[in-house]
This record gives C-alpha cells, structure tokens and sequence, in this order.
C-alpha cells in the first residue's frame, strides 16, 4: 500500500534544493523557478510559496544577481548589449535598462587591448577583422567607431608611440 508523501515533507524538499542551487552562484527568479519546476513537476504552488519565503529573507534578489552578472561579464570584457542579453535571458529585464557601471569604452579598449595589444591596425581588413571581434562581444558600432577614430589619431592614442 502506497502512502501519499506529506505535503511539508514536499516543501522541505523544495527548499532545501532551492538552497543547494543558490549556494553554488545567485540566481535570478525566473532560473530558480524554471530549475525547481522541472525537479518538482506538480508541485508549483509549493516552488511558488519558496520562492515568496526566499525573497522575504533576502536569500533570493534579482537586483543583486543582475549587478554581479553585469560586473562579472564586464570583467571578462563583454559590452554593453551582450550583458543586456545575458540578463534577459535570466530574466533581469527591468536591471537590463542599465546593465553596468563601468564607461562601455574603458572596457571596449581594455578588451581590445587584451585581445590585440598596441599592434596598429595594418590595413582595412585587419580594422574588419578587429571591429568584428568587438561586436562579437557586444559593444555597439558607434562604440567602435567612436574607439577606431580615437585610435586613428595619433595625438589621442595610447595606441602609436
């Protein structure tokens, strides 16, 4: 004969996966919900109040994952539209508005000269090649054209010696 399980046990369950999954990075709302319905299919009322309990203890904070994301993307050099990406996609759309305190171009150059040092630019392929690798990342192309005609000019460049 099969016993129902008791509903606090399935809320336990809940909330002590929900706490294993924030220990290892925070998460958005949204990724916690998606991770918690999957593992608990039936079980969204029970997920939902969890959730509700988490955020009332400040354990769960969608302001705070967004400006870690944000920081830590800026970090590894990605611009701005590829962390108003990476926060949508975690659905941190209203901390999408202002993805980061960092100037875009102090990290556009920081990222350009990780990637490419002080080399000049050879010719117009070689500035395609660079400006596509700065797309790639997710600065805008007024961004780059803004950076290439400051480091076009020899007198403002700390690119030509």
């Amino acid at each position: 004969m099969e016993t129902k399980p008791d509903h606090s046990d399935a809320l336990g369950n809940i909330e002590a996966s929900a706490l294993r999954i924030l220990t290892l990075r925070d998460h958005s709302v949204l990724e916690l919900r998606r991770k918690l319905e999957s593992r608990f299919p039936g079980e969204g009322e029970g997920v939902a109040g969890v959730i509700e309990r988490l955020i009332a203890q400040g354990t769960l904070d969608d302001h705070r994952c967004a400006i870690l994301l944000a920081e830590q993307l800026e970090r590894r050099g990605q611009g701005p539209l590829r962390i108003t990406q990476a926060l949508r996609q975690r659905g941190l759309v209203r901390a999408a508005a202002d993805p980061g305190g960092e100037d875009p171009l102090a990290a556009l150059r920081r990222a350009y000269t990780k990637r490419f040092g002080t080399t000049p630019v050879v010719d117009a392929r070689d500035r395609a090649k660079r400006m596509r690798f700065l797309a790639g990342r997710g600065f805008t192309h007024e961004q780059i054209h803004r950076f290439f005609r400051e480091v076009a000019d020899p007198e403002k460049s700390c690119f030509h010696s």
